[in-house]
């Protein structure tokens, strides 16, 4: 299985997406701003990153260009409640997924599974 970063200042959201991926067998970390998130990768190997686009500090979307600057290669699911994928052009690269909240589990489950397949997890 893979090892998960969620990035989400929402503190139940971060806690039901590592119960959820946690079940299904993921190793999971969290993190509740870009700037752990950072800290974290620069720690620790993640085959996925699970981040959300609305982030106290900085976008989800300019925390994965940072990343991707520093090297990480993993995938990424960036969620939010209110984008439309349009917004998704200045990102390269590419995001494996986006998300609209809400989302349920069997949403999360997919996404993870086309994500990590994209990346050859």
């Amino acid at each position: 299985m893979a090892n998960v970063l969620i990035v989400d200042d929402e503190r139940g959201i971060r806690l039901s997406l590592s119960l959820f991926l946690q079940d299904e067998g993921h190793t999971v970390s969290e993190a509740k701003d870009s700037s752990e998130a950072v800290q974290a990768v620069a720690r620790e190997s993640f085959d996925l990153i699970v981040t959300d686009d609305g982030l106290p500090d900085m976008s989800g979307r300019e925390l994965i260009r940072r990343l991707r600057e520093s090297g990480y290669e993993g995938a990424y699911i960036l969620m939010s409640g209110d984008f439309v994928d349009d917004d998704m052009e200045d990102v390269w690269p590419p995001v494996s997924e986006t998300m609209l909240k809400p989302i349920t589990g069997e949403m999360i489950r997919l996404a993870v599974r086309r994500s990590l397949t994209t990346y050859s997890v």
